[in-house]
């Protein structure tokens, strides 16, 4: 079911959350940074890994309705 939304989803509406993404991202990693010279060790948890998985599925699916307009 998530997958039919997902190919429902323009191409615009992909780069709107990919922008997010980034944005949350960059936010995440100005976290990490202030927790370091803070705490003198790596924060715990590691949103920055998830968003970045996220990220590189939006980059296929847009990769791929790139590909798929250009075949037909």
């Amino acid at each position: 079911m998530a997958s039919r939304k997902l190919e429902e989803l323009s191409e615009e509406d992909l780069s709107f959350i990919e922008k997010i993404l980034g944005q949350e991202f960059s936010r995440q990693n100005e976290r990490i940074s202030s927790w370091k010279a803070k705490n003198h060790y790596e924060h715990p948890t590691h949103e920055t890994k998830k968003i970045a998985r996220i990220m590189d599925a939006i980059r296929s699916e847009k990769s791929y309705k790139r590909n798929i307009s250009i075949k037909w």
